[in-house]
């Protein structure tokens, strides 16, 4: 024995060939197995150990450095590139490939491409598909392949631990069932993870394995040991195992305990055809919006259109889910566009400016789909008019009463589309909507009423009902309106009183049509209560008929009424995943990402109870889940929160951390967590979408260096431009190999544009000599490159949206940056409005507080007794609102002056002087023009430039230097 183990310990390692024949038969096998099936292959399904694995990368390795051929063993390549993509963190494939691969090089990559493709032919492999497989056309193979990689397991265990509740309602656990219902309902998923859920039957089965459930019979989409090896990683992940247990339990008590118990709704079931013309059947989807008045204070109501959330109607098909989470759309009478994806986030409550039409659906699409538009007809319409009540609640809503019905000692706001004579006494009142198209009075129900008041109501269509009041008993439910709405969780016991005010004989009470019991009617004034089991998550209706008696027998007019209760599971509260408590936060855009929140340019807004505090906090985390940064933001702010308030405060933050810049660089992810004591917390997430072609750095000895990294799998190579902060004008092209290695820009450093195809990305690096002193901080740019012509004005436009929209790295840069845009914006209107204005410009800089060089200004633009002129400097504070309303207010006074009529050039205008870098929305060809009519035009570019002037210098004056410089 001892003698054998000495022969295996010296004996050869099994040759390349054997280990490529080995796994061609294994691939094979498992192709025929699955033949029919329509479940297709990954690499990553091999049948090797880890030290087999081990094994082969050495051999492959060791041929790689010898320059023999490569292609001889490509399907050894393939899972050996699937192995790493399996270890993929989710920021560079090809530096991890290269660093584990010594002696592979570039032009390998198109290889590795080719013998995927081999791979997929042979065995019936899998093809990546969508934008994510198109940007990454090489590195989308091996990842893909992977089936799970570990930078992915973090999100999946916590989109597993969030639906666990959901997943223990299923009537039974069948692999498709569970994946649907992980891909409908899993919210703030990264692009690849989408994708990864989008394979619903082996995202069912790898939850199968994770919960010890043995799935129904048939053909098993992903290998037995493969599976083994994913699940076992999955419960080593820090934190999920947490997640996974709690995840077993939930789902081992429902299924013994309640989960599949009474009180299942009955719902309606209809056929829709999606765009590929497959028709599926499915539950009828609940997607009637609500119509919710708001008090804005002074008598005045804002209408808001409460949305649904389309979770169930996205998981009628794949089709539709896509369609929603990429569409846009628009609220009837609304006048913003939703962002695409908005019915399935968590704010979906949006403000109209104009009543809605009863004949047309309450939302809109910006494509066309046929099944929602089916549904959007019969379902997401506004009530029938021309009347609506509104019942006033105690958190300051007005909810709708369709039945338009009032109770006494309730109040309501009345509209129509129709104006109503309503007497001035005491229970009619004024009442403004913020609505064009109805009219509106406030009437508040006393206790008891007269006839002649009576007899006021019945005029306008309102009836008064005898009162049998119902209301939730016992725990607090999730909601209630007052008017039969209720909210619970699957978890709790319904429970409810009953109390009549005048003789009842008996309470006949039916759940959802199917449960029905009689209740003897206690004596009049008091209540008797009713308990309902757990019921389903869904829609619930609970029937309460009011028997009476007239003389000796039951009275044939007997009162009815109804509970609406709707059903959901609870929803578990995970750092990072948001809860509405008792804040209200607004975020514009609402899906912004991690790099549109750094730079600061989102809208955010948090509303709560006055005389309560917040505090914020920020964390950044890594791909794998780790966090890397935590910090508070500033001190605390006292609610409510404006934008301008959480930009200043956010800013501050960025200046006094200046470092974590270094931080924000290596995530992939942030989470802004606002606190507010008793209120509750609300969380914010914000993520990173990586771009193929893009820029990372790190800082080294004191110095930022910048490499550029290209996973597009294009052949042809990326381009950069280069504009250093001295001559920022002047563009330079550098060699694309030396920065795919690495460099360190020179002092003081530039703007790096890297554009491959339709992808580019740009930076700004700021670095400073060694001998720097004090002298050297900021730069002194030279643009004599657009002074002489050599750099058209359009072309510096675009220029000066580059400097402005890139990201910014290195010590001081933003000081730099606002310097470099100061002098570019300066050296435009030299060019646009003339020496004599730019002379007088640069005296008003220097030395604003002096009425002379203002005047200096005020006259140049059309004269010293110019009326249009001091309207610019009287209402200059337009400029610094909307930007909307700003152009269309310009458009009007130019028009007025009879300076110029063409609206497109006050805009332009009005663009250049306030927020540059929206210039992007015009096109080359059509800003070409626009500079050429602005010649013919110089007052329509000098009066909202002067505006913008007197904003800047004079109304900000109490300002940093730094911010004035922001102009």
């Amino acid at each position: 024995m001892k003698r054998k183990i000495q022969e295996d310990k010296h004996s050869k390692p099994m040759p390349l060939e054997r280990w490529q024949n080995r796994l061609d038969k294994h691939f094979a096998a498992l192709m025929m197995k699955r033949e029919g099936s329509g479940l297709p292959l990954f690499a990553f399904e091999h049948c090797l150990t880890v030290e087999e694995i081990e094994q082969i990368s050495e051999l492959l390795r060791e041929r790689l450095t010898t320059g023999k051929r490569l292609g001889i063993y490509w399907l050894l390549w393939v899972v050996y590139a699937a192995e790493i993509g399996y270890h993929y963190t989710g920021d560079e494939y090809w530096q991890s490939f290269e660093e584990q691969t010594p002696g592979w090089e570039f032009h390998h990559r198109y290889l590795l491409g080719d013998w995927f493709r081999k791979f997929q032919k042979r065995y019936h492999g899998f093809v990546p598909t969508g934008p994510w497989a198109e940007h990454f056309s090489i590195i989308a193979w091996p990842i893909t392949h992977a089936i799970l990689p570990k930078y992915l397991q973090y999100q999946f265990a916590s989109a597993l631990y969030q639906q666990r509740y959901r997943l223990a309602g299923l009537k039974t656990l069948d692999s498709l069932s569970v994946g649907r219902l992980l891909a409908t309902h899993t919210d703030h998923a990264t692009t690849r993870f989408e994708i990864f859920l989008q394979q619903e039957e082996l995202t069912g089965r790898i939850v199968l394995a994770l919960l010890d459930q043995f799935p129904e019979g048939g053909h098993e989409p992903i290998y037995p040991k493969t599976l083994d090896r994913i699940v076992t990683d999955l419960d080593d992940v820090r934190r999920t195992s947490r997640w996974l247990r709690d995840t077993r339990q939930t789902i081992t008590d429902r299924i013994k305990g309640i989960g599949q118990g009474a009180g299942r709704s009955v719902k309606a079931v209809r056929t829709f055809t999606g765009g590929d013309r497959h028709s599926y059947k499915v539950d009828h989807p609940d997607i009637r919006p609500n119509i919710l008045l708001r008090y804005s204070g002074s008598g005045k109501w804002a209408v808001a259109i409460e949305v649904p959330n389309f979770a169930s109607v996205a998981a009628l098909h794949p089709d539709l889910r896509a369609f929603l989470k990429r569409t846009r759309c628009r609220l009837s009478g609304g006048s913003d566009t939703k962002p695409a994806g908005w019915t399935l986030s968590g704010n979906r409550i949006g403000i109209i400016k104009f009543w809605p039409d009863e004949d047309e659906p309450l939302l809109r699409f910006e494509k066309s789909n046929d099944a929602i538009n089916r549904l959007l007809q019969t379902d997401c319409r506004l009530s029938s008019g021309p009347n609506w009540l509104f019942r006033i609640s105690t958190d300051g809503r007005a909810r709708e009463c369709r039945g338009l019905n009032v109770h006494t000692g309730a109040a309501y706001i009345f509209v129509s589309t129709q104006e109503h004579d309503t007497p001035d006494n005491s229970i009619f009142s004024a009442c403004t909507l913020e609505c064009d198209g109805v009219y509106a009075v406030r009437i508040a129900i006393p206790e008891s009423l007269t006839g002649e008041k009576i007899k006021q109501l019945k005029n306008l269509g309102l009836g008064l009902t005898k009162r049998i009041r119902v209301w939730p008993v016992g725990l607090p439910c999730r909601g209630w309106d007052g008017e039969g709405q209720s909210e619970w969780l699957t978890t709790e016991c319904p429970q409810f009183g009953i109390l009549h005010d005048h003789p009842v004989q008996s309470y006949l009470v039916r759940l959802d049509e199917e449960i029905q019991i009689s209740i003897d009617a206690p004596d009049l004034g008091k209540p008797v209560f009713i308990k309902l089991d757990p019921l389903s998550a869904g829609k619930h209706r609970v029937t309460i008929t009011a028997q009476r008696l007239t003389s000796t027998k039951l009275d044939e007019e007997s009162l009815t009424g109804y509970v609406d209760l709707n059903i959901r599971e609870p929803e578990p509260w995970i750092p990072g995943v948001p809860a509405h408590t008792g804040l209200i936060v607004n975020l514009e855009p609402y899906d912004a990402d991690l790099d549109e929140f750094w730079s600061n340019s989102v809208a955010l807004s948090i509303n709560g109870p006055e005389n309560h505090s917040i505090s914020c906090v920020l964390s950044l985390g890594s791909s794998n889940g780790e966090r890397i940064f935590c910090e508070q933001i500033g001190q605390t702010l006292d609610l409510p929160v404006s934008t301008t308030t959480w930009e200043k405060q956010f800013d501050r933050f960025l200046k006094e951390h200046e470092e974590a810049g270094w931080d924000y660089l290596e995530a992939s992810s942030g989470t802004l967590t606002i606190k507010a004591g008793e209120l509750g917390q609300y969380c914010l997430r914000f993520d990173r979408i990586v771009s193929p072609v893009r820029w990372i750095t790190r800082r080294r000895h004191g110095q930022v260096q910048l490499r550029l990294v290209d996973d597009t799998g294009l052949v042809t190579n990326a381009m950069c431009k280069y504009f250093s902060m001295d001559h920022p004008a002047k563009s330079e092209l550098h060699e694309v190999t030396k920065l795919l290695t690495g460099v360190s820009p020179a002092p003081p450093g530039g703007l790096y544009i890297a554009t491959h195809e339709n992808h580019n990305d740009a930076i700004i690096v700021s670095n400073f000599a060694d001998d720097t002193g004090l002298q050297a901080l900021g730069v002194n740019p030279d643009f004599t490159d657009m002074e002489n012509g050599s750099v058209s004005v359009p072309k510096a436009i675009r220029i000066m949206e580059y400097w402005m929209n890139a990201r910014l790295v290195g010590s001081i840069v933003e000081y730099r940056r606002n310097q470099i845009l100061k002098r570019l914006h300066s050296t435009l209107y030299l060019k646009l409005c003339g020496e004599n204005w730019a002379n007088a410009e640069l005296m008003f800089i220097n030395k604003p507080t002096e009425n002379k060089n203002k005047d200096r200004l005020y006259y140049k633009i059309l004269g010293k007794s110019s009326g249009f002129s001091s309207v610019l400097e009287r209402d200059r504070e337009i400029f610094n609102g909307d930007i909307i309303r700003a152009c269309n207010w310009y458009a009007n006074l130019v028009s007025r002056y009879g300076l110029h009529t063409d609206n497109k050039l006050c805009e332009f205008s009005v663009r250049l002087a306030c927020v540059p870098h929206t210039l992007s929305k015009i096109s080359n060809s059509e800003l070409s023009e626009l500079v050429q009519s602005s010649h013919s035009s110089p007052s329509v570019l000098k009066g909202v430039r002067y505006a913008a002037l007197l904003l800047t210098y004079i109304d900000s004056c109490d300002l940093t230097r730094g911010d004035r410089e922001r102009i």
